[in-house]
């Protein structure tokens, strides 16, 4: 009995230094370009979010705020990472686009802030800092987003 439990015991503990293991790994492997923010266009602005979430610029100019929340190395994040950029012109007429990025550490209290578990995830404020819409986790078509984002200019 007490060998059985020795060999459980053992087993166990090798099971939790290979997740350890596989985890420092997994996460210390970084691939050539995560360094220059692939997948995130340098078209949206990804280096600095204000201390209230509309920045002061949005605010001016009475237009509001699309959160963009983007692990810039996940596939559905650069899809619509592109979506987003291809179609810039047209979003800013409306809104200002701000992109919060995983990889940027001061970032991370914006995705506590807004409660944000799943990417991509798109948060529309108004021009006070209002939350307006949170958008489903997932890739939004150009169509479904300025439907709701012109809907904040008539408000």
């Amino acid at each position: 009995m007490i060998k059985k439990r020795n060999n459980l015991n053992e087993h166990i503990g090798l099971t939790i230094m290979f997740t350890i293991l596989l985890a420092f790994v997994t996460f210390s492997v970084t691939p050539a370009f995560a360094n220059n923010d692939y997948g995130t266009p340098t078209k949206l602005k990804t280096t600095a979010v204000a201390s209230t979430p509309a920045p002061d610029n949005a605010v001016e100019a009475n237009k509001g705020v699309l959160l963009f929340f983007i692990n810039p190395q996940g596939h559905p994040c650069q899809i619509q990472a592109r979506i987003l950029s291809e179609n810039i012109a047209e979003f800013e007429k409306y809104v200002q686009i701000q992109a919060i990025s995983t990889t940027i550490s001061s970032h991370r209290q914006y995705f506590y802030q807004f409660g944000i578990r799943q990417l991509p995830s798109l948060v529309l404020l108004d021009s006070a800092g209002g939350i307006v819409q949170r958008f489903s986790p997932g890739i939004h078509e150009k169509e479904s987003l300025l439907s709701t984002i012109k809907q904040l200019k008539k408000k």
